[in-house]
């Protein structure tokens, strides 16, 4: 008994970790100005396409490479992608609806050198406005009033091949303009 349920475990395991990403190793040194390929084993029961994500390690930020990667490939080779250099991983995403999540994830690498994005023929521009009024109290019959006003306005265009390339990793959204405002109020 305890050895078929040993037995069941152990296909569980194997048919969990089906793709294994292989390449690159364990604290690689990387540089993307040059061709990087990233490598892996499936077998046939594992989905015949996911989606390659970079993702850096250190605020988390997912960068969508590739969707519809087939697993049979074995390989994927990116030339001259731009990517601050960091820590990063590559995970492959599910791209079915009914069975969500990441099916592998590569070790930890660095990347030391980035890819040319001046070389890249698309644009992008990121502008966030925000605005924050707060009314004083007036007092006895006077009509003046004193208001606080804050606002917080960034532009950032950078020619890119990617959009988190784009902003440089940094993504605030409209929270980083209102905690500039209630700064300012006090």
């Amino acid at each position: 008994m305890l050895s078929k349920t040993i037995l069941a475990f152990a296909g569980l395991i194997a048919a969990a970790q089906a793709i294994l990403v292989t390449s690159p190793a364990k604290d690689s040194k990387l540089d993307f100005s040059s061709t990087i390929k990233v490598e892996w084993t499936s077998v046939n029961t594992d989905p015949t396409t996911f989606e390659l994500v970079l993702v850096d390690q250190n605020n988390m930020t997912p960068i969508s490479i590739s969707k519809g990667v087939k697993s049979s490939d074995h390989e994927y080779t990116l030339s001259n992608f731009a990517a601050n250099p960091g820590t990063y991983k590559f995970n492959f995403l599910s791209e079915d609806p009914l069975n969500t999540g990441i099916l592998a994830q590569s070790q930890t690498f660095t990347i030391t050198k980035s890819g040319g994005a001046e070389e890249s023929e698309s644009s992008s521009s990121s502008t966030i406005t925000t605005s924050t009024s707060t009314p004083s109290k007036t007092s006895g019959a006077s009509n003046a009033s004193n208001t606080a006003d804050a606002s917080s306005t960034g532009t950032a265009p950078v020619k890119s091949d990617n959009a988190a390339a784009a902003l440089n990793g940094k993504t605030f959204g409209i929270a980083g303009g209102l905690f500039a405002g209630l700064l300012m109020l006090f």
